[in-house]
């Protein structure tokens, strides 16, 4: 008589597979949502800068033989001066008041670190709208210079370049803003170190020698 042993089949091994092409699946899905934050705290809000640049042209109005000019001027600026100019364009729709405006581009202004740690700098942001039409627009300046200085030339800077922007001659608003940019700024005198105060002490004396 023949004899027939029975095998057990192991089942286990199925629903651990899909145990762990659950867990897989899951985990894919938690770094495709944290993806985006976790580009957007390491990029910032704006597009990063290069060393030496001074020009984002974002909105894509500049043509590349007047900005690389542009560029140039500003770097020869900075190197006699001091003074760190920065322009930046980029496509948004809304823009609120002009405060607003300003302070997107103190936001700007701090995360490219113009000026550096001396605070001679400035940055003049447009907003422009996909059909092309200009929106606020603001200017910022560094540390170096007092909140009257920077609302005083954000409005002046604004109200000559305006009618070029509404036009949409870009680089004659460009060239007008930048050079009244650097006129303003040179014309205020550098901050000058804090300087050190020297404590002269008295000199030792001596009684007669015995």
């Amino acid at each position: 008589m023949r004899r027939t042993v029975a095998t057990a089949r192991t089942t286990t091994g199925a629903p651990a597979r899909r145990a762990l092409g659950a867990s897989l699946g899951l985990a894919v899905m938690v770094l495709v949502l944290l993806a985006p934050l976790a580009a957007a705290q390491d990029g910032g809000k704006y597009a990063q800068r290069s060393p030496d640049q001074h020009i984002h042209d974002g909105a894509k109005v500049f043509d590349a033989v007047n900005q690389s000019s542009i560029e140039d001027d500003l770097a020869a600026f900075a190197q006699s001066t001091g003074i760190d100019i920065a322009v930046y364009t980029q496509k948004k729709g809304r823009v609120g008041d002009r405060k607003d405006a300003r302070d997107e581009a103190e936001a700007l202004l701090e995360e490219w670190e113009v000026g550096g740690e001396s605070g001679r700098g400035a940055v003049m942001l447009w907003n422009v709208r996909n059909d092309g039409q200009i929106t606020r627009n603001g200017v910022a300046l560094g540390s170096a210079y007092t909140n009257a200085i920077e609302s005083e030339t954000d409005e002046a800077i604004n109200g000559d370049i305006r009618s070029s922007l509404q036009s949409r001659d870009w680089i004659s608003a460009l060239n007008i803003g930048i050079l009244d940019l650097q006129d303003r700024l040179a014309a205020i005198p550098a901050p000058s170190a804090t300087p050190t105060t020297t404590v002269e002490r008295p000199a030792p004396t001596f009684g007669p020698l015995r």
